[in-house]
């Protein structure tokens, strides 16, 4: 069953952020992007990561380990860079 979203749109600069909020739920999630993007790009994308949230509070979310280098909602880290065994191995040179 579908139920209401409440949206709240703010313009930061060049920069537009979508707060999506989930009344059932009392889950909210908030996506940025560039002023000039599309706004039902950023709503499907807020959208699509309420969707990850809700499912991963289920236990039903993939992990991060379940998709390698792709990243998922919510996790900051960088991928596809390597920066992590990098510095391992500098700092194996200086030990």
């Amino acid at each position: 069953m579908a139920h209401e979203l409440l949206m709240e749109w703010r313009r930061l600069g060049s920069v537009v952020a979508l707060a999506l909020f989930d009344p059932v739920h009392l889950e909210e999630v908030v996506v940025t992007g560039p002023a000039h993007m599309a706004r039902h790009e950023l709503e499907r994308l807020a959208r699509a990561k309420l969707a990850w949230r809700l499912a991963r509070r289920r236990g039903r979310a993939p992990s991060w380990d379940d998709h390698g280098d792709t990243p998922v909602p919510g996790d900051r880290r960088r991928v596809g860079q390597g920066h992590g065994r990098r510095r391992a191995r500098a700092a194996d040179l200086l030990a």
